[in-house]
């Protein structure tokens, strides 16, 4: 026991006794024990419970490990949602790499542009992205990485001739399960995403687990997921981490389902047949949503959707309420791990009209956990008194903000 005496304005130094570091690892961990029979992952015709889930995440641990992998290395992925994308989120950082997902929507000269600068050691990518591979290793100027192919039963594209490739459900199923655990540091790297790069070459921003963990929760609260949730998967989880709901889900213990491509009759389809309570999604989603015949009738139970980028319009709002859609506004940015402030629903809203209610651009109150400091302006340090809502560039500094950019001073 440390030798420490309590005064009335200080706490024991931290200690094993005391702290514990703070990761979204810990989330799956406390999944498993509480209910490992409950399902975690619903891809199509596959059911992972959380048992087998946490078993497979281990194992591509393992797989990673087996493969060379060293703490701090990075681990990139380009797919779609599926369990595998789901899996290394939690896989990755179990090994003690740190997971770059890619935009499956970039280019190959971006995509090896993200691959050379984040140094990736290993690359896992799904077979209907061969083509954007394949490019992406022919611009590399450094050493390729070793390839994990995802079988996703797209048609065979065997002309696009790949460095072989390792099979990543064999390697994953003959794996020897790592030994999980929690980072020394709660500061440790998670996770490199990039930025769009409108204005040069996108940076890498990086999220540690302590971040990561925060920033999870906070969602998990303000979109009041249980251990009831289904969470179908329409936010691709190369976004910010899917907006750290990869985590939030399971901090949560509830349900991922996970969809590849955003099909608006299938996702009403699945909205009855699965029964998702949760959902996010542009705008665009739920102008697309509408557009359909089935929009015609109502959901059989209450979804909540949230939504980042632009606000959507009154009218929008309107038909999605009426749809059975409780519909939530947030807004963020790369850099403050997905969304940070939210537009949250106040009891004397619900006397006002759709186009009272609007929300503002942004939305303005700050997640559970968040500290915003508003500034004078652009190019100013000074602090003045935030005014709701925030506008323009005046807010900044969130009490779990990136950590840094990957190779920048």
């Amino acid at each position: 026991m440390n030798n420490y005496r309590a005064t009335s304005s200080s706490c024991p130094p931290p200690g094993k006794s005391n702290h514990v570091p703070l990761s979204p690892l810990s989330f799956l961990e406390r999944a498993v024990r509480v209910h490992p029979n409950r399902t975690a992952v619903i891809e199509e015709d596959v059911t992972l419970s959380y048992r087998v889930f946490y078993q497979r995440c281990r194992q591509l641990g393992g797989a990673l490990q087996a493969l060379g992998v060293a703490p701090g290395e990075v681990v990139s992925t380009l797919g779609m949602n599926s369990k595998a994308m789901l899996e290394a989120h939690y896989g990755v950082p179990m090994a003690g790499g740190i997971l770059n997902a890619i935009n499956a929507r970039l280019d190959g000269a971006s995509v090896a542009f993200i691959m050379a600068h984040a140094e990736t050691r290993v690359l896992i990518f799904d077979q209907s992205l061969r083509s954007i591979v394949a490019t992406a290793l022919s611009f590399l100027t450094t050493p390729a990485p070793v390839l994990m192919e995802i079988r996703d039963g797209s048609s065979d594209e065997s002309s696009w001739k790949l460095p072989a490739p390792h099979d990543y459900e064999s390697l994953v199923e003959s794996a020897t399960p790592c030994i999980p655990g929690l980072p020394e540091d709660e500061n440790d790297r998670i996770a490199l995403n990039y930025t769009s790069g409108t204005t040069g070459n996108p940076k890498g921003v990086i999220y540690s687990h302590r971040g990561a963990y925060l920033n999870a929760l906070s969602n998990t609260l303000t979109l009041r997921m249980d251990d009831r949730t289904v969470y179908l998967w329409t936010l691709p989880m190369f976004h910010c981490n899917g907006w750290t709901h990869t985590w939030a889900v399971t901090a949560a213990g509830g349900t991922h389902v996970c969809m590849r491509r955003v099909e608006p009759a299938r996702v009403l389809d699945m909205i009855h047949a699965r029964g998702i309570t949760h959902m996010a999604a542009a705008p665009i989603i739920m102008t697309m949503l509408l557009d359909r015949p089935e929009a015609a009738t109502p959901l059989p139970h209450p979804v909540m959707l949230a939504t980042g980028g632009a606000p959507p319009n009154s009218a929008t709002i309107a038909r999605m309420s009426a749809l059975g859609f409780d519909v939530l506004h947030l807004y963020g940015m790369t850099e403050t791990y997905g969304p940070s402030l939210v537009c949250q629903f106040q009891p004397e809203w619900s006397a006002l009209t759709h186009e009272a209610r609007a929300p503002p651009d942004p939305p303005g109150r700050g997640h559970p956990g968040y500290r915003t400091r508003c500034l004078e302006g652009p190019g100013h340090s000074r602090r003045r008194p935030c005014r709701w809502p925030l506008s323009g560039t005046s807010h900044a500094a969130w009490q779990h903000h990136h950590a840094g950019l990957h190779q920048k001073p």
